[in-house]
């Protein structure tokens, strides 16, 4: 063999183990890289009510806000690390469709519909006979008339807290899974998906509308001194869920929409004195901790640290829930 065809052939020879190395390396890197993206979203589905939940491994990451971040109240801080184990999040706000199952087959009445605590029906945005709008107690408002069109694939609200637990005590009666409220910790994890800007998408909050229902120019169209959004996401009030872009969780609505109730009781100073795994909040209290901002929120209010309180009584027509679970039992 002459020595030149030596040549050619070992230089065929290193480009094929060069080649095969790349290939092997790529795909090493791309299994690294999307294992975490599938198993994040591994989801199963409830039998019962038909609600979707979607896996979040657990994790890392530091919650609240700098004191740098536009919007901020003092509660949100200080910054501090929190680990939370794997749970599953409903991948959607529990709709209307979802909530009548329940209603229909309990009777249950809310703390809407029976006047509880002292106030009649719920504390809506309504309108008033100038046209413009107003925020108070309406009697006869109520899940099923929260005081704007809604159907079945719109997230229930004017619910309270503890109607929120009758639902829960009922699913986990009916169903094969462990179902129960997020915790704040949890809610924020799900949210943020390892980002630490104001929201998840970001810092730009004239993106707002393509991610959340926020209050926007549709709002202000409908009652002109609402202050909103510089954006319009089409609807004056709350939407279907899954109406905009989910996170990097595929997690629909989880800013904007309705806020959410959390199940911890709410204390101003916790983040001081929060454990570092799976905080739970403090053992009481006289609020519930409410998360994500919704449909007539300022920038400030779909920020992922915002946090926000109501009595476990309090019903409006911009809040409802989202369920976690610990798996299939």
């Amino acid at each position: 063999m002459s020595l030149s065809v030596y040549r050619y052939r070992e230089g065929k020879m290193k480009n094929r183990v060069l080649r095969s190395s790349f290939l092997i390396f790529m795909g090493l890197f791309l299994i690294l890289v999307a294992a975490p993206a599938f198993a994040a979203g591994q989801s199963w589905r409830d039998a019962v009510t038909g609600i979707e939940f979607v896996r979040v491994p657990g994790g890392c990451f530091q919650m609240g806000s700098s004191v740098a971040e536009k919007g901020r109240d003092d509660d949100e801080g200080p910054v501090h690390k929190v680990c939370v184990s794997e749970f599953w999040i409903g991948k959607y706000e529990v709709t209307v469709g979802q909530w009548r199952r329940f209603i229909k087959e309990t009777g249950y009445k809310t703390d809407a519909e029976r006047d509880a605590g002292g106030h009649k029906g719920s504390h809506v945005l309504y309108t008033k006979a100038n046209g413009k709008g107003a925020v108070g107690w309406r009697d006869g408002r109520d899940w099923e008339n929260p005081g704007f069109a809604q159907q079945d694939n719109y997230p229930v609200c004017c619910v309270s807290y503890n109607d929120v637990e009758k639902f829960v005590n009922w699913l986990n009666r009916k169903s094969s899974g462990s179902f129960r409220l997020p915790t704040e910790a949890e809610w924020e994890f799900a949210c943020r998906v390892g980002t630490t800007t104001a929201s998840y998408w970001g810092d730009d909050m004239s993106h707002s509308c393509r991610y959340a229902n926020v209050g926007d120019q549709s709002a202000k169209r409908e009652w002109s001194n609402l202050r909103v959004h510089d954006c319009d996401d089409g609807f004056k009030a709350s939407a279907p869920v899954g109406s905009f872009l989910p996170n990097n969780f595929a997690l629909y609505d989880m800013q904007g929409n309705v806020c959410e109730w959390c199940s911890d009781w709410f204390d101003r100073s916790y983040y001081k004195k929060s454990p570092l795994q799976n905080p739970q909040g403090p053992g009481s209290g006289t609020y519930r901790v409410i998360r994500g901002g919704g449909w007539r929120d300022l920038p400030k209010g779909v920020r992922s640290a915002n946090r926000s309180r109501f009595r476990p009584s309090i019903r409006n027509n911009r809040l409802g829930f989202r369920l976690a679970s610990s798996g299939r039992r």
